[in-house]
This record gives C-alpha cells, sequence and structure tokens, in this order.
C-alpha cells in the first residue's frame, strides 16, 4: 500500500493534528502557514519587505506570505500529492491591501515584528 501525501495550508493546529496520522499511510509533503486566501492569491508584495523574526520558521513563513507563494506552491505539488487539507484560521486576523493591491496577512508574526504599525495606509 502506498502512502498517502499531504499538503496541509493551515495552522499549526493542522500541522499538528497530522503527527497522530499514521505514518506508514500519510506524509506531509508540502506545509504552508500565516497565508490569508487573500494574500496567496494576490501579487508578490513590493512595496515593503517581511519583517526580521527570531524563529526561522516564523521568518519562512512571513517570506511566503509577501511572495504570495502558495499559488505557486499548490500546482507545484499537485503530481505528487493525494490530499490537500484547508484549514482557513489564518483568515481570523485579517489582511492588509497596500497601495499597489498586493496583501499583506495580518498575522501574529506580523503584529508581534512590531512592522504592523510601519506598514503605508
Amino acid at each position: 500500500m502506498s502512502k498517502t501525501n499531504v499538503f496541509i495550508y493551515g495552522s499549526c493546529v493542522s500541522r499538528d493534528t497530522f503527527e497522530h496520522f499514521d505514518p506508514q499511510h500519510f506524509a506531509l509533503t508540502q506545509y504552508v502557514a500565516r497565508q490569508s486566501a487573500l494574500s496567496a492569491y494576490t501579487r508578490p508584495v513590493e512595496l515593503i519587505s517581511p519583517p526580521h523574526v527570531a524563529s526561522r520558521f516564523q521568518q519562512r513563513m512571513l517570506a511566503g506570505d509577501f511572495q504570495s507563494s502558495l499559488q505557486h506552491l499548490v500546482p507545484e505539488a499537485g503530481p505528487t500529492t493525494d490530499l490537500v487539507l484547508v484549514d482557513l484560521i489564518d483568515e481570523r486576523l485579517g489582511a492588509y491591501v497596500l497601495p499597489d493591491g498586493s496583501v499583506i496577512t495580518r498575522s501574529m508574526e506580523l503584529i508581534n515584528s512590531g512592522a504592523e504599525r510601519q506598514l503605508p495606509e
């Protein structure tokens, strides 16, 4: 029996739940968090850079949000993905639409970094 390859687009709760799946039957192939659907499917942010945060994981997720990476990762992973788990919890805090039409997710990382206060109106 082959493994079911899973792509998680959602929160750490979804990712942590995956740890309870039988590793003989399920493999996590991709994980994208802290990226709202608005941000994921608009143009990448060019007006400002992602703020620096201490956690490498959180930095990677902020960079992915600013790059709108989900729209490219899903089709790339498609041929080897059996299941996409979608958890929309990252929509709860809203998003910022910048003057050029790009979008940044209002994540806890963005808030805690102080970068939220420096966004253009």
